[in-house]
């Protein structure tokens, strides 16, 4: 009897027990699927906050500074004055230019009006007098000849009736010719020569008053003068430096990005910044410009690329400062990749790898190639697809095509 309990007692266990006959039971494992998820590389770089708008302003003239209004650190509207050089000398030499210009344009409105009514009047009584004169001695002449026919007159007699004749002729026909002048007017041509000489000395003022505006150098645009380069009684040269003027409401932070990298930004991004010095919150910046040139020459292979951030002033000063250290951080374009959890990687070989099991619940071994992560999951590059299941817990005991049971799925690999 006690030998059938025993042979029952047997056979029960071995009916029991999950080990296939002849082989290993399956290994308990945990498993996390291999996600496809847009995922975009992200860097953080240090860059240097300058301002858009810097300027060395300079003299276009030469001269002596008689008044420097501003110091620096002070803040200065567009348009207000600098620096004024002395202007005496140009000033009496557009005054002269002026009267000039004012006697050459009464001269062009009289010719255009032409002559007054008593001028006419006055030419055409001189040449109604000199009709007369010329009638006169054209009467006196024939008498004169017809008594030197007849003996009665010496020659000088005649020949003096004959030149007071011709005289009187000539005189009546300048009359004449004056009287026709001042019925017709000025001449065109000379009106249009009085009128150009109007204009060349209406633009030979306009030059001196634009040059003396020039002795008054003046802000371009709104901002902080941060450099004085010359003072009262000092001379200044040609194209001399007066100011050097930075602009504060509009600011870039400047970064260098490597050339892998550049090609994932775009113009118009939004771009997380931190300022450590100021002790704030991250400020929203914008990239405003990609420089496609990088110092090959001088051996980097990094862009330039300028954030653009809003300025303020505080208590009258810019809270951005130029060459403050800023922090930006850079999100490339989204890109589509095989995302694991870091937990069904394995290195103990040296090479990464991962353990996937298959439908009838075997594994197999794939050598991968680790890519960006974010938080505990991790781009895979390798022969693998979005579903797979990988191995997160167990692995370590694993051999290729060994089969496991799988355990639920634990909260830190969903």
């Amino acid at each position: 009897m006690s030998s059938f309990v025993l042979v029952g007692a047997l056979l029960s266990t071995g009916c029991s027990n999950d080990q296939p006959p002849g082989g290993r039971p399956p290994s308990p494992v945990r498993v996390a699927a291999v996600r496809e998820e847009p995922v975009a590389i992200e860097t953080i770089l240090s860059g240097t906050i300058v301002p858009v708008d810097i300027s060395d302003v300079a003299s276009a003239v030469a001269g002596k500074v008689d008044a420097y209004p501003f110091e620096e650190g002070a803040l200065v509207q567009k348009g207000d004055a600098l620096a004024q050089l002395r202007t005496v000398q140009l000033k009496l030499q557009i005054a002269a230019a002026e009267a000039t210009m004012r006697e050459k344009q009464a001269h062009h409105e009289l010719l255009e009006k032409g002559f007054r009514q008593e001028e006419k009047d006055q030419a055409e009584a001189r040449m109604l007098g000199a009709e007369a004169d010329d009638k006169y001695m054209q009467d006196k002449l024939a008498r004169t000849r017809d008594l030197y026919r007849q003996g009665t007159v010496s020659d000088d007699e005649l020949g003096q009736t004959i030149s007071l004749a011709v005289k009187a002729a000539q005189q009546y026909a300048a009359a004449r010719a004056d009287h026709a002048l001042k019925q017709a007017g000025s001449r065109a041509e000379e009106i249009a020569e009085a009128k150009a000489a109007y204009e060349s000395q209406q633009q030979e003022v306009l030059r001196l008053q634009d040059r003396l505006a020039k002795y008054t150098i003046v802000a371009p645009f709104k901002g902080i003068l941060v450099k004085q380069h010359t003072d009262v009684g000092q001379w200044v040269e040609i194209g001399g430096r007066v100011a050097t003027l930075s602009g504060f409401e509009r600011v870039d932070v400047v970064v260098n990005v490597e050339e892998s990298f550049v090609s994932m930004l775009s113009v118009g991004q939004s771009v997380d910044v931190w300022i450590d010095s100021l002790g704030e919150e991250k400020i929203i910046g914008q990239i405003k410009y990609i420089v496609p040139r990088s110092d090959w020459q001088g051996g980097s292979r990094s862009f330039p690329v300028k954030i653009r951030l809003e300025n303020r002033l505080v208590e009258g000063v810019p809270r951005l400062k130029e060459g403050m250290l800023a922090r930006v951080r850079l999100r490339g374009k989204e890109k589509t990749r095989l995302m694991a959890h870091k937990d069904a990687i394995v290195r103990s070989s040296g090479t990464p790898m991962v353990y996937v099991v298959g439908e009838d619940n075997k594994v197999r071994k794939v050598q991968i190639t680790e890519g960006i992560s974010r938080g505990q999951f991790i781009e895979v590059i390798g022969k693998l697809k979005a579903g797979d299941r990988l191995v997160t817990e167990g692995a370590e005991r694993l051999r290729p095509f060994q089969e496991v049971s799988i355990l639920p799925e634990s909260a830190a690999t969903r």
